[in-house]
């Protein structure tokens, strides 16, 4: 049966029969065998996870996950920890401490207004709304942009052609962009890009090929692919970053240990960053915490420094001095609240699992047992948006004053969005204090100042607020660091001109957008 089938009503109707939690599984985006049945059932299923909270029961009861039929693997991956989680939540209303009569009056009253006419209609229209304003999959959307997409997102091949209705020119009255079209090729593997940017397949290329592992060998065929390399600018804090979800209340003792400022200070000086950095980028780079770049005017050297120099002996100590000083058979460390292994665990999208491998192994060294989730990307964030990830781990762009206070997820979490260190936090702040969780403590302080500085006419006023969110940051390592390598590379085939051999690269100024690509063209 395809997902889009799925009745909110079915779901209310599963909980009243006494379900603890109800899991459905979906194809992919743009495997649906009807076109867009998994993204209808996406929406019913967002929709009644919100009537769940309305109704006061957790919403973490209701996930959808997306595989495809082949991916037996994922299945029982999904299924087997969604009924892990359902099992630390707890029985339906009792976690919740809803009394039995008034669990069956709120379920009754949800299965009525997921079964209302007009919010079904509204369910029915749900992807059409949401299409119809999407700039990147909808060709007939009118834009300012210097292309227009003429094919769906999921294609093979992602095509977008010249609009005729662009309003810039050139100096010689020539209307822009130069070139009639671009184009975006799907690959299955990252190694693929670089394959075909040797092979001289490819114009232009920054994403997902721009990293110090693969500089030498694009270096070295620059002749073969008829290419050059530009190092352009990133505005990178860090290269590598491990974030500790500071609202995750899924398990009450994983949750204890890394909301402890000490607890997470003990694991930054439990890495070895010399070599990790030897490992993951070749040597390149340097150690550093997770803060804004050196020329931002908010910064100061000890917030890229602290807690960094590698010291099992420290961190073992702190680690005793919370309690942790008993270890098992295995050498893990023993959490007397369970009396069993503390066990934390490190989701992450699969490209990153290689290096999450390496901090499962310095933290084993001072007792600390990591499990390293490696999910796609869709499902990660979905799991991050349910607060259901303990640690993640990304890069952190967008670490420039001002730009920052727009972009704030790595230190503070403003908004729910892409949230890694508190999405509860960002939810409630979204809701106004109807849904999530409300921070407390230097969590609280620093939005507390974070707001302020958004709101602050003065420049220097909104500097030293600025600097004072990333103080409070610095010191409660909310986010551990590893590197920084400030360096972006992007591979320019040699007839493709008008690319400038300097730019600043980041993800906020929609790179390489800032860069005037209606300007480039291709020597003939």
């Amino acid at each position: 049966m395809c997902s889009g089938r799925v009745d909110p009503v079915m779901i209310m109707e599963g909980f009243i029969a006494g379900s603890d939690g109800v899991f459905v599984g979906a194809c992919k985006k743009g495997e649906c065998h009807y076109s867009t049945g998994n993204l209808h059932a996406a929406g019913k299923i967002d929709l009644t996870a919100r009537i769940l909270e309305m109704a006061g029961l957790n919403p973490a009861r209701l996930v959808m996950r997306m595989m495809s039929s082949a991916e037996g693997n994922k299945f029982v991956e999904f299924t087997s920890a969604f009924q892990r989680e359902i099992g630390d939540i707890g029985p339906l209303g009792e976690a919740e401490g809803v009394a039995p009569d008034e669990l069956k009056i709120k379920l009754e009253a949800a299965r009525k207004a997921l079964g209302g006419r007009k919010l079904r209609w509204v369910l029915g229209k749900l992807v059409e709304f949401r299409d119809k304003g999407n700039l990147y999959d909808n060709p007939e959307l009118p834009t300012w942009n210097p292309w227009v997409v003429v094919t769906d997102a999921a294609a093979q091949r992602y095509r977008a052609v010249r609009n005729p209705y662009y309003f810039k020119v050139d100096p010689e009255g020539n209307q822009l962009p130069y070139i009639d079209e671009i184009a975006h090729d799907l690959v299955e593997e990252n190694e693929l890009y670089l394959t075909k940017t040797i092979a001289g397949e490819i114009d232009m290329q920054g994403r997902h090929i721009g990293s110090a592992a693969n500089f030498p060998v694009l270096k070295e065929n620059e002749a073969k692919g008829d290419y050059r390399v530009l190092e352009w600018t990133p505005t990178l804090g860090n290269s590598y970053q491990i974030m500790f979800n500071q609202s995750f209340d899924g398990d009450p003792v994983v949750a204890k240990y890394i909301t402890d400022k000490k607890f997470r200070q003990a694991l930054s000086v439990a890495i070895d960053r010399d070599d990790f950095i030897e490992i993951v980028s070749l040597g390149q780079g340097t150690p550093r915490q997770v803060t804004v770049m050196d020329i931002s005017p908010d910064f100061k050297p000890e917030y890229a420094t602290r807690y960094i120099e590698y010291d099992t002996d420290k961190a073992n100590a702190w680690l005793d001095e919370l309690g942790l000083d008993q270890k098992d058979g295995e050498g893990f460390r023993v959490a007397p609240e369970s009396g069993e292994a503390l066990v934390l665990t490190i989701s992450c999208i699969p490209t990153q699992a290689e290096n999450n491998e390496l901090i499962k192994e310095y933290w084993a060294k001072v007792g600390i047992k990591v499990v390293v989730k490696s999910e796609e990307r869709s499902v990660h964030y979905e799991r991050m948006s349910s607060n259901e990830l303990q640690l993640s781990t990304w890069g952190m762009d967008g670490a420039l004053y001002p730009l920052w206070l727009n972009y704030a997820y790595w230190i503070v979490p403003w908004i729910q969005g892409s949230s890694r260190i508190g999405p509860a936090f960002g939810l409630w702040r979204d809701t106004g204090g109807e849904q999530g969780t409300e921070p407390t403590g230097d969590m609280a302080e620093a939005l507390e100042l974070f707001d302020q500085a958004v709101a602050e006419v003065d420049e220097e006023k909104r500097i030293e607020l600025a600097s004072q969110v990333l103080d409070i940051a610095s010191e409660n390592v909310w986010a551990i660091g590893t590197y920084l390598l400030a360096k972006g590379f992007f591979v320019v085939k040699n007839n493709f001109r008008n690319v400038p051999e300097d730019a600043v690269s980041d993800w906020i100024l929609r790179t390489p957008k800032n860069t005037h690509t209606e300007q480039y063209f291709i020597k003939s």
